[in-house]
């Protein structure tokens, strides 16, 4: 539909082109015509002067001479008379140049008002488009942690109508003494992509991160809160449209539990200052 709107707008404009052009030239002939035949005239007059040069004089007559004059004389300018040079365009040629000037105009009016519905359509369909894709689009969320000898699992889920491929990420990982704030870990790893994670809560999709093995020493020290660990990761996602978005993982360990759960369930870790954890 949309593809068929440029071509009959296209059309149309290549017409009024068309139309302006034919105008331009019957004006320049018209303009052509004219100068022709004032040429012909001044040529004409320039040959009777010559001739009436050339003429030996006349005597002059004397007595009385009667002259009857049965029309009027015409009015000589510049030698020639208004009766010799005849004007080009009569009251047709001033109705139909009218009329295909009336015709442009049509014309383009016709054409502004098809690019403005051709600009209405496409913007609608450019709405209709966005609309489908937030109804129907992928929204990835993560759920619950497992651990792993490695490291964790995080669970994801698809809360959107259609498929969503992570296609990358970051993730940090750190662990800080308490109240110490003194920085023990602190690593930086890639998220791996093409992960599918289909529509649906229960999906089978899930990231693994590796971490790094605790020793006992800290292992007692994250039981007491004398350490705090927790991991930030932001996943890149395809949407299952022409759009990508982003997902924020924000989990820490809780000691009570001794599992992995969201920040907003355990401890608020400001992540751009590692050095000021609190409690929530």
């Amino acid at each position: 539909m949309q593809r068929s709107d440029e071509l009959r707008l296209l059309r149309l404009v290549k017409s009024i082109a068309e139309r302006i052009n034919a105008v331009g030239s019957k004006i320049d002939g018209l303009i052509l015509t004219s100068h022709k035949q004032i040429d012909a005239v001044l040529a004409n007059s320039k040959a009777a002067q010559d001739a009436a040069k050339r003429e030996p004089e006349k005597p002059l007559l004397t007595g009385t001479v009667s002259v009857e004059l049965k029309k009027p004389v015409a009015v000589s300018v510049q030698g020639e008379t208004r009766a010799q040079i005849r004007n080009p365009w009569d009251w047709r040629d001033w109705v139909r140049l009218g009329a295909e000037l009336v015709g442009l105009g049509v014309l383009i009016w016709y054409a502004i008002t098809t690019y403005n519905l051709w600009r209405s359509q496409r913007d609608a369909n450019r709405l209709a488009s966005i609309g489908l894709e937030l109804q129907q689009r992928a929204y990835l969320t993560y759920g619950s942690v497992d651990q792993i000898p490695s490291g964790i699992k995080v669970h994801l889920s698809n809360i959107g109508h259609v498929p969503g491929t992570i296609t990358g990420g970051s993730a940090h990982y750190f662990r800080t003494s308490y109240p110490e704030n003194r920085n023990i870990a602190n690593v930086t790893a890639s998220v791996p992509g093409s992960i599918v994670v289909s529509p649906g809560p229960d999906s089978d999709a899930a990231i693994l991160f590796e971490l790094p093995q605790l020793g006992a020493i800290d292992e007692s020290l994250l039981k007491t809160g004398r350490e705090i660990m927790a991991l930030n990761a932001t996943v890149t996602y395809d949407t299952g449209f022409k759009s990508t978005d982003t997902l924020d993982i924000r989990i820490s360990y809780e000691r009570q539990t001794e599992k992995w759960v969201h920040v907003n369930h355990g401890t608020n870790v400001d992540f751009t200052r590692p050095e000021n954890p609190q409690k929530r």
